[in-house]
């Protein structure tokens, strides 16, 4: 699939893995918003995307996912300048055990708004041409162990007993695509 002319918003764009795909969209033709919290990695980071892809093809909105206005703000934002959204990238994640409220909020919360968004502006429901949506999680929640490992087994026998189909997964549960059916049947 060719990436050329498509918008992608990327959220925790401006550094670490978010940056890497923001410059892979770049290097694929497309145009690209960047949402970040920091303000001065993304500047920096528009910056040197500019120099590297010529100005106007990507943009920077400093923004916190947490924050729903902001975040609705940011996608017509990128609308309006691009004309159009394609692929949507929720990245933008925290880890602070101290304010885990935050953390759900970042982590949870901001990837469910940021998906309905993303079917406000790209679904074919809503006279759009359709796109993608890619929801970036930390390996972190897969490995929690509980301190009890019996506790642990039986509850992946309770699961299993509730979901056969689980029984084929080698090392328990790695990925349960509950949505399956509905995600697959929006295309």
């Amino acid at each position: 699939m060719s990436l050329q002319g498509k918008v992608a918003l990327v959220t925790g764009g401006a550094q670490g893995i978010g940056r890497a795909v923001v410059q892979s969209l770049l290097h694929s033709l497309a145009k690209v918003t960047v949402v970040d919290l920091n303000k001065i990695c993304g500047e920096e980071c528009k910056t040197h995307l500019d120099a590297e892809f010529g100005e106007g093809n990507c943009t920077f909105i400093q923004c916190d996912v947490s924050d729903g206005d902001s975040l609705k703000d940011a996608f017509q934002r990128t609308v309006d300048q691009f004309g159009r959204l394609d692929i949507v990238i929720n990245n933008a994640g925290i880890n602070n055990e101290k304010n885990w409220e935050k953390t759900i909020q970042v982590n949870l919360t901001s990837v469910i708004k940021g998906t309905y968004l993303a079917l406000e502006h790209m679904s074919k429901e809503y006279g759009n041409e359709g796109g993608t949506i890619i929801n970036v999680s930390s390996m972190a929640g897969q490995n929690a162990k509980l301190k009890e490992p019996k506790a642990e087994n039986n509850r992946v026998e309770e699961l299993e007993a509730e979901n056969p189909q689980l029984k084929d997964l080698e090392s328990g549960i790695n990925r349960l695509e509950v949505l399956e059916d509905e995600m697959t049947s929006l295309k």
